[in-house]
C-alpha cells in the first residue's frame, strides 16, 4: 500500500473510532486495531492522537466550513441583483444541508471534546461571521424590514444542523432542494416590509 493510501486508511479508521467512542474514549491502540496495523505504523504517519483527531475529524469540518465561506462571499458580489443573489443563497443553503448531513456526527465529536471551545472559537465562529458579513453587504440592496443579520444567519445554520440531526438519527427523508428553497424564501420573502 502506498504511503498516501495508508494515510487515508488510517484516517478512515480513526474517524470511525472517534465517532463511536469520542475523543476521550479513544486510544491510539483502538485506531490501530480498527485499521489492522500496529501502533508504530500510526506514529510513522501522525505525531500524536491530537494530530490524528485534527486530520480525521477536524479537517473535514474545516473544509466544509471553508466551502460555506466561499459561497457566502460570492453572494455579496451580486449585491443589487436579487434573483442572482437568491439563487446563490439557495445554493448555499442546499450545500449547507448536504454538509450538515455529513458533518453533524463529526461536529458533535469535536464540539463535545476537549478541543470543542477552541474549534468553535477558531473555526466555526469565524465561518458564521463571514456568512453574516456577506449578508450585511447584501442587505442595503434589497427591500426588507429591519432584522438582525447574526440572528438570521444563526437561524439558517441551526435549521440546517437540525436537518443534519434528522438525517443522522434516521428521521423521515426530506427533499433537499425543497427545504433549501423554503429556507431561502424565509430569507427573501419572510423579511419583506409590512
Amino acid at each position: 500500500m502506498s504511503a498516501d493510501a495508508r494515510r487515508v486508511q488510517l484516517l478512515e479508521a480513526a474517524r470511525t473510532v472517534f465517532l463511536r467512542s469520542g475523543y476521550g474514549g479513544t486510544a491510539v491502540r483502538d485506531i490501530s486495531d480498527a485499521a489492522g496495523v500496529n501502533i508504530a505504523l500510526i506514529y510513522r504517519h501522525f505525531a500524536s492522537k491530537e494530530e490524528l483527531f485534527a486530520e480525521a475529524v477536524g479537517q473535514p469540518l474545516v473544509e466544509a466550513l471553508d466551502g460555506f465561506v466561499e459561497v457566502a462571499n460570492a453572494a455579496s458580489e451580486y449585491a443589487g441583483r436579487t434573483e442572482v443573489q437568491r439563487q446563490i443563497v439557495e445554493d448555499l443553503v442546499a450545500n449547507l444541508l448536504d454538509a450538515m448531513a455529513e458533518i453533524t456526527p463529526l461536529l458533535g465529536v469535536v464540539l463535545f471534546s476537549d478541543q470543542g471551545a477552541a474549534f468553535y472559537r477558531d473555526r466555526f465562529a469565524p465561518t458564521l461571521a463571514t456568512i453574516v458579513e456577506a449578508a450585511e453587504a447584501a442587505k442595503p440592496n434589497w427591500e426588507h424590514r429591519e432584522y438582525d443579520t447574526t440572528t438570521m444567519s444563526m437561524v439558517i445554520v441551526g435549521m440546517c444542523f437540525m436537518y443534519g440531526l434528522r438525517t443522522l438519527f434516521g428521521g423521515p427523508p426530506f427533499d433537499r432542494d425543497t427545504v433549501a428553497r423554503e429556507l431561502t424564501d424565509v430569507i427573501f420573502f419572510g423579511l419583506l416590509p409590512r
